[in-house]
């Protein structure tokens, strides 16, 4: 990806704005308005929370160090706590889930996915897996 498109990215990103598609059966996914989904597909989706948690994530800075990854720590958790806003916000009938986390590769990533009923949510907190691991929900 281009820088010049990296840094377009991120503005959309954190603008927060949303767009929602349907699948063939009628399903509602939230997805982030730059999203290269279309309106509609035919597809049924059986697996609701795992396809919204895959399109919903950002990878946001990769090859973190241990003490880059304490200083953001308070970042990550206002991200989140904004993220979860404006989604509660333009949706305030939808439960959401929303994550940033470390993975092992040392790559911060923010996600959300809805809480789909029936469905578990898409990670569970495994402080084994992770290096950092936050979730909030709403």
């Amino acid at each position: 990806m281009r820088r010049t498109s990296l840094f377009q990215f991120y503005a959309a990103v954190f603008d927060f704005r949303f767009k929602c598609i349907y699948d063939g059966a009628e399903n509602e996914f939230v997805v982030f308005y730059n999203s290269s989904l279309q309106a509609r597909f035919p597809q049924i989706i059986r697996d609701k929370t795992e396809f919204e948690a895959v399109e919903n994530h950002i990878h946001l800075m990769d090859h973190l160090r241990d003490w880059e990854i304490e200083e953001i720590r308070p970042a990550c958790k206002r991200i989140c706590e904004t993220l979860l806003y404006a989604l509660k916000n333009a949706f305030p009938t939808k439960h959401f889930a929303v994550y940033a986390f470390v993975s092992g590769d040392r790559s911060l990533v923010l996600r959300f996915h809805q809480s789909w009923q029936g469905e578990t949510d898409y990670m569970k907190d495994d402080p084994e897996a992770w290096l950092f691991f936050l979730k909030l929900t709403g």
